[in-house]
């Protein structure tokens, strides 16, 4: 119960700081061109707290907390007959209505830029890129590549830790092959290995290295149970916080990235997991398809204890002022086309549709992120806020997106389309809308 409140009030805080920050983005430009604003509304439903300013701004906050939204005064608005043609929305030009439009993803787009320069210039911590372990007989392994080895590029952009190899895995995923330079600590000399990629069928879920064979080192998590989901297959073995995992299948576990390439690619169709609790072992058998079945990130639904990373293998990065706002710039450009490269996928079908996600994984992901810290706090805050402006740019008439469409295509035209045009495509893309959230709403209760 604890733990569902501590979820649903992060995803409340979470859900509040994005919304206010989107909306916050079409108010101010708005503001700047006079445009007249009837109501500011953070949520829908019951209102719980509202106030006007002097400029007659109606300023509410919602009782369900799914939403905001901007309301801009209009011709057909039965006050706007009162006020000065210049301050009606639909009276300006496209370029400040597209400006107005645009404006609310761009706030989201600034807001994780600017957590991203909080991150680089407290610092934080990430790991080496040194490959702990190779899976026997995997595409790694056949390859040649030998525990040890550090990534120093992927596809020739240098890789100094963790975070930004998979950034570079993911980025190129779409591409035939992949180039990894990696070399030995004793030997300096870059060794190029050429990774085919036609044939590998990731699910996204999970640490897409890991099916190619190759493990990241252990230190950043121990493999003692310090969290465990609520409905997961871990609670259904009754497994209890402080467990430590000894064993899968008889071969012993090192710490978490361990344990799930273990379990990803086992090829047994039971696994026998073994636990130490209260210096005891004890075994647990289960069949691989309660695992393969179950769509919780650490497939049994467990979270382990963070340990303190040796200065070895440590990266800290952390910069001054002016370096911490190029790098945050260039790294939410990186995350964004990242988005759209995801998003396009889904669309045209090369992604599957249960990778889809909704607001049960956002609350689940926000409350475990600060469980670990305002940093990773931070950074999920700053993921989340790309996704949402790039979402909401899709042209789907009932987004932002769809309203930049119809503006574009007003420009071309010489004149704004119908309004039962509008009526109709709103009433489909309203439609469309609520079944992808039905679909995201089932996938996120599908991972239970």
């Amino acid at each position: 119960m604890l733990n569902l409140i501590w979820n649903f009030s992060f995803f409340i805080i979470t859900l509040g700081i994005l919304v206010t920050i989107h909306e916050l983005g079409h108010f101010l430009v708005a503001r700047f061109y006079n445009i007249g604003i009837k109501k500011f509304s953070i949520g829908f439903g019951k209102v719980l707290w509202s106030r006007k300013d002097r400029y007659g701004t109606k300023f509410s906050i919602g009782i369900i907390p799914l939403g905001g939204y901007v309301k801009i005064l209009e011709k057909d608005d039965k006050c706007s007959r009162i006020i000065i043609k210049k301050r009606v929305f639909s009276e300006q030009s496209i370029f400040k209505r597209s400006l107005i439009i645009f404006s609310g993803s761009f706030a989201n787009f600034l807001l994780s830029t600017f957590l991203y320069c909080i991150i680089y210039i407290h610092g934080s911590y990430n790991v080496r890129p040194i490959i702990s372990n190779v899976i026997t007989n995997s595409i790694a392994d056949q390859l040649n590549i030998v525990p040890g080895m550090i990534i120093k590029s992927v596809n020739g952009i240098n890789t100094p830790d963790w975070n930004s190899v998979r950034m570079m895995f993911i980025r190129d995923m779409n591409n035939k092959s992949l180039d990894l330079c990696v070399y030995k600590i004793y030997d300096a000399n870059c060794i190029i290995k050429h990774i085919s990629l036609n044939k590998l069928n990731f699910d996204y879920h999970y640490d897409p290295f890991l099916y190619l064979g190759i493990v990241e080192p252990n230190f950043n998590f121990s493999n003692t149970i310090s969290y465990i989901e609520s409905g997961s297959v871990a609670e259904l073995l009754e497994l209890r916080i402080g467990d430590i995992l000894y064993e899968v299948n008889n071969i012993r576990v090192t710490g978490l990235m361990d344990f799930i390439s273990k379990i990803i690619c086992n090829k047994n169709n039971l696994i026998k997991l073994i636990i130490i609790r209260d210096n005891v072992k004890h075994i647990f058998n289960f069949p691989f398809k309660l695992i393969k079945n179950n769509k919780f990130k650490n497939f049994l639904g467990i979270y382990t204890k963070k340990n303190v990373l040796s200065n070895n293998y440590k990266v800290v990065n952390k910069y001054n002022i002016f370096v911490s706002i190029k790098k945050s710039i260039l790294n939410t450009i990186c995350i964004v086309r990242l988005t759209v490269n995801l998003l396009l996928k889904t669309v045209f079908g090369e992604f599957k549709i249960s990778n889809l996600s909704g607001p049960i994984f956002i609350a689940k992901s926000s409350g475990v992120s600060a469980r670990y810290g305002i940093i990773y706090y931070l950074k999920f805050l700053a993921l989340i806020s790309i996704n949402i402006g790039v979402i909401n740019l899709f042209p789907m008439p009932i987004l932002d997106g769809g309203y930049l469409l119809f503006l574009l295509i007003e420009k071309i035209k010489g004149k704004p389309l119908s309004k039962k045009f509008h009526s109709y495509s709103y009433r489909i893309s309203s439609i469309l809308l609520i079944v992808l959230m039905i679909i995201a709403l089932f996938n996120d209760l599908s991972h239970f």
